[in-house]
């Protein structure tokens, strides 16, 4: 290539030898340095960037949350996941060029509702994203009707439903599908609570202050423990221990599947309703305007403010906690950091129980209806 070039030049110039040996130089200077093009090289690499050449910008996604109350919210970009714990801000992780499409989708926890401003677009600079949360209302559908003087109520671990009966003296099994079938528990005197242990066996308390016990079978009644102070609620933990209320007392009780009975809360003023958790907390609601929540140590937290005497209660894997007050008929739903929101209203309401996907049921004593509340949209 280079003796070409130097023919070419003697031949159609009449340069000096100096004039020659300056162009061969510069040639082959440049043969050595690859061109003066951008092209790869012989060992098929690319030289680099001059200097000077512009850096790509890369910008993050983040932003905040408010109003979930002490509840976890999951937010997605793109690949990555972030999970938001109570009110706060957030980043992810991967950062995005100027020009990049990007899109932020919330997944909130039951009973929460999520609005997102600045949700999706083009990356141009750091990009904001404002996440605002609320308790939205419920939509509510009959679930079983005809039933006389529902009172507490319970589920199984198949979403099976079970009601004590007070008008009939009976306790129900009420199937996902609504079929209607009785437990045969026999000589029960006005039932007013029912609970379902891990093995699918069934509870009851009567008006002889006896907790009952009847085999997931059907085939065997047991008196678990007798001559317990009147109570109008029991309920039953992760180890089949059952906790039972002591209304004029304000006591609540603990008795094992071996009968033995134990006080664990002193105090709890006129405790009308219990539930537990799959922590091991119960809850208690009286008359006291508040939720006790009450931990295997006996430290007591207050939750929510301004309650009526609550009938039935439950609570959810979120720690939200579902009560019905007596005198308003109102559903209300009290989430971890104590705050309060109405669901429903429902009439003379009574039990209340949460399935595993949120969906609550509650009982309307008169006209004897059970009731399926879930998220208006």
């Amino acid at each position: 290539m280079m003796s070409k070039t130097k023919a070419r030049y003697i031949r159609g110039t009449h340069s000096s030898t100096a004039q020659i040996a300056a162009f061969v130089a510069v040639t082959m200077t440049l043969a050595g340095c690859g061109g003066s093009s951008g092209e790869s090289d012989n060992s098929g690499t690319t030289p680099p960037s001059a200097p000077g050449t512009p850096q790509v910008a890369n910008y993050s996604i983040s932003g905040t949350v408010s109003g979930l109350h002490g509840l976890s919210l999951q937010l997605k970009s793109g690949t990555d996941t972030v999970t938001v714990n109570g009110d706060g801000a957030f980043v992810f992780p991967t950062s995005l060029t100027s020009g990049s499409a990007y899109s932020v989708t919330a997944v909130a926890p039951f009973w929460t509702q999520c609005s997102l401003q600045n949700q999706s677009g083009t990356v141009r600079t750091n990009v904001t994203v404002t996440v605002s949360c609320s308790t939205p209302s419920a939509t509510s559908t009959v679930f079983a009707s005809g039933l006389s003087v529902p009172d507490e109520i319970a589920l199984d671990a198949s979403g099976n439903v079970y009601v004590a009966m007070q008008g009939s003296s009976q306790v129900l099994k009420i199937s996902a599908s609504g079929t209607v079938s009785p437990i045969g528990f026999s000589g029960l005197s006005i039932p007013n609570a029912v609970a379902v242990d891990s093995s699918g066996s069934v509870y009851t308390m009567d008006s002889a202050n006896s907790l009952i016990k009847m085999s997931a079978d059907g085939t065997t009644q047991t008196v678990v423990a007798a001559g317990l102070p009147y109570s109008d609620a029991i309920a039953i933990d992760s180890n089949d221990d059952i906790y039972v209320t002591d209304v004029n007392n304000n006591i609540v009780r603990k008795v094992t599947s071996g009968g033995t009975v134990t006080t664990v809360a002193t105090g709890v003023p006129s405790p009308q309703a219990i539930a537990v958790d799959t922590a091991g907390n119960f809850y208690v609601a009286g008359n006291s305007g508040v939720i006790d929540k009450i931990d295997a140590n006996g430290q007591i937290t207050a939750l929510g403010s301004g309650l009526s005497l609550g009938l039935g209660m439950a609570v959810d894997s979120n720690g939200n906690v579902y009560v019905s007050e007596l005198a308003s008929g109102a559903v209300k739903k009290i989430a971890p950091d104590g705050t309060v929101a109405t669901l429903a209203t429902v009439t003379d309401a009574g039990g209340v129980a949460v399935r595993s996907d949120g969906a609550i049921y509650v009982g309307s004593r008169n006209p004897g209806i059970i009731y399926l509340l879930t998220p208006s949209q």
